[in-house]
């Protein structure tokens, strides 16, 4: 991309650019060069110095002063403020002009050594360009500004509670020893993580085994590590490896995947599993959506769970739901 700048940008857009004090460029080639380059445009606004709001206050300016223009605003992706009560004022009067962008407060310092923070910075991603492009979709979520994100406040504050991650590995002396089913270590996001991938890929293995290291009373209902499966004698493949779970605060766990006696009856965290939830077979009503893609008509069908119709709808759309309505069946009949 510096070479296309240098080749279209610098020679045949710029203006005055006999020197480096008088340099410009047309907004409109700016934000057409950024498109084409899959590139992000911030600028200044709010109170900060040559901010857009005291360099092009016209008609369309709210009465707060620190509206941009539309035009102007609706074609960047982040407002860069200097001071941190002009976030609020964006957000009340320019988002619902422009739409909701990532908010930043930065400094024009050019001497690192004559830096002085006002106010941290905080970006919740990858630290990638592709991470930093996520804070568009999800500007409230992704840009705090501040001491420390609540979130990662509530975390540094119950380090004991959150898990760091996960990690299960095959034992030295394991008699299985042409099988190497695990070995790996996942470090876990405190926020909400989805499990993903197709039936049989390891789903609710992973679950089943965050459940065990949290010594989870539910376990019993585990669809993996059960007697009937990865605990069935007289392989027990689940002895052949360990499980280690280290939480926030720096302490580990560790158990093998084979042993359902815990020394603690105390829980670390609770685990529902899906046999256990039975959400679709104990419902009294089912009601089925349906969207026709080629239409775009959405439909509803509603009925009792023993309804043949209804029963292959769920089983359709809900994975692992035959043996919920086996458990049903069996509850009934006791």
């Amino acid at each position: 991309m510096s070479e296309d700048f240098n080749a279209i940008m610098y020679r045949q857009k710029a203006k005055a650019k006999e020197a480096d004090e008088t340099i410009y460029w047309d907004f409109n080639d700016i934000v057409e060069f950024a498109n084409e380059h899959d590139a992000l445009i911030s600028i200044h606004a709010g109170r900060k110095v040559n901010g857009i709001d005291k360099e092009l206050p016209n008609s369309k300016a709210l009465p707060h002063q620190f509206a941009a223009k539309d035009e102007i605003g609706k074609k960047i992706h982040f407002f860069e403020v200097g001071q941190k009560r002009d976030i609020d004022d964006y957000k009340k009067y320019i988002w619902p002009s422009v739409g909701k962008k990532p908010i930043i407060i930065c400094s024009d310092c050019h001497d690192p050594r004559e830096y002085e923070q006002k106010n941290p910075l905080w970006i919740k991603s990858k630290f990638t360009f592709a991470g930093l492009k996520q804070c568009l979709y999800q500007p409230e979520e992704r840009v705090f500004v501040g001491d420390i994100p609540p979130a990662l406040d509530r975390i540094c504050k119950n380090k004991q509670v959150n898990i760091d991650t996960i990690a299960v590995h095959r034992k030295t002396d394991c008699v299985h020893k042409d099988m190497n089913c695990f070995d790996f270590q996942i470090p876990l996001n405190a926020g909400l993580v989805s499990i993903i991938g197709n039936k049989g890929s390891g789903k609710s293995a992973l679950s089943d085994i965050i459940g065990h290291l949290c010594k989870s009373k539910t376990m019993d209902h585990a669809s993996f590590l059960n007697e009937e499966r990865f605990r069935k004698r007289p392989k027990n493949f689940a002895d052949d490896y360990k499980g280690i779970i280290t939480w926030v605060d720096g302490h580990s766990e560790e158990d093998s995947l084979g042993n359902s006696e815990y020394e603690s009856s105390i829980e670390d965290a609770q685990y529902l599993p899906q046999k256990y939830i039975e959400v679709a077979c104990d419902a009294e009503q089912i009601i089925y959506c349906n969207m026709d893609k080629n239409s775009f008509s959405i439909s509803y069908e509603a009925g009792a769970i023993e309804d043949s119709i209804i029963k292959n709808r769920v089983i359709d759309v809900l994975e692992g739901t035959m043996p919920a309505f086996d458990l049903r069946r069996k509850k009934y009949e006791n």
